[in-house]
């Protein structure tokens, strides 16, 4: 059979099995072509009243997990498991939803000053001069008084090509011993977020208050340093005592977090697959020696670039400037999702009649 005959056949499968799907799924294709956690074709709905209301009441912490349930809902197919689906997978059905029920363009981005930005500012509008109402100008971008966002077109977003045989796994060799790890699924912050929270549960209800001061103090302190215009009156004051205490609250939930990941991202061990073991008996692995921090960091930065879905760079009308360029632009799923909950749908015409 030739590929244009194949082609031309699975599309009429396609067609055919599409009889069955209820009105009100649509048919989103992913440019990953079913060689990673999600499939080349799904079909999905839109979030009824009552989810789009629940969406609307969770709180930061909760998202992770409960999104999870939440999208895997509006999946028709059900044996497609979205817990599986690679991070950026999750992100393109993320946009292909949006411009399905929503709009294409996503409105008031926040835009980040470039040091390109201010120096445009500075000759253009202020005579080349750090003069106080150029720093008056800095301060309100940053508080927000000066408002910089930009709109995003989201026919505008690229994706990656994908190899028909893609690299899944990370290898790493020490000294001639094998180990390989795999790419983060969209799951896999849900289920480390749970465990987080069970293991710190007591001491969350303990440090939380304070830990939200000592982070504000240390933000406060790191602008300061960056040299921005700070009042140091304003820095909050944490007794020495609870700063070791809080600081010791942070550290170890940070190690924690640090193994379970880990742990959760080993796939092969001396050339044993430990990936379907138990996730206690890969913490247990993780801690060899061998796996040491240097090839954490290593490992890390190979895990957080993996080149599927969506390109992180997009072209916009610069807020600034005005010029038309291209910026990076991380496609996260929350982010995607809290625009969801402000505008109506391109598509749907609302009168009186």
């Amino acid at each position: 059979m030739s590929e244009i005959s194949k082609t031309t056949s699975e599309y009429e499968e396609l067609l055919e099995s599409e009889k069955n799907i209820p009105a009100g799924y649509e048919r989103i294709v992913m440019s990953t072509k079913g060689l990673y956690g999600a499939p080349a074709i799904l079909h999905i709905r839109n979030f009824s009243v009552e989810e789009a209301w629940q969406l609307g009441l969770m709180s930061q912490d909760e998202l992770p997990i409960k999104v999870t349930s939440m999208l895997q809902n509006i999946i028709w197919e059900k044996d497609v498991d979205i817990k599986k689906f690679y991070d950026p997978e999750v992100a393109e059905l993320m946009i292909k939803f949006y411009k399905t029920f929503y709009q294409s363009t996503l409105v008031d981005q926040k835009y980040e000053l470039t040091k390109k930005d201010k120096e445009w500012v500075k000759k253009t509008l202020f005579k080349g001069v750090e003069s106080t109402e150029y720093q008056d100008w800095l301060r309100g971008v940053k508080t927000g008084k000066i408002p910089m966002n930009y709109d995003l077109d989201l026919n505008l977003v690229k994706y990656y090509a994908i190899e028909e045989n893609p690299h899944k796994y990370i290898k790493a060799t020490k000294k001639g011993f094998e180990m390989m790890f795999q790419y983060p699924r969209f799951g896999d912050a849900a289920l480390i977020q749970k465990i987080v929270k069970e293991e710190f549960r007591a001491e969350d209800k303990q440090f939380g208050p304070l830990y939200e001061v000592y982070k504000r103090k240390q933000d406060m302190e790191q602008a300061l340093r960056r040299g921005e215009d700070i009042d140091q009156g304003a820095i909050p004051y944490i007794d020495q005592e609870d700063l070791n205490a809080v600081k010791d609250y942070e550290t170890r939930k940070s190690i924690f977090v640090i193994n379970q990941t880990k742990a959760m991202y080993l796939y092969s061990w001396g050339g044993e697959v430990v990936a379907d073991k138990p996730l206690s008996e890969r913490l247990e692995i993780a801690r060899d020696p061998r796996f040491d921090y240097s090839l954490y960091q290593m490992i890390s930065e190979k895990l957080n670039n993996l080149e599927i879905g969506p390109i992180p760079k997009v072209e916009i009308d610069n807020p600034v400037t005005h010029a038309r360029e291209v910026i990076d632009h991380p496609f996260r799923t929350l982010e995607l999702l809290a625009a969801i909950k402000d505008y109506g749908s391109d598509d749907t015409v609302i009168e009186s009649v």
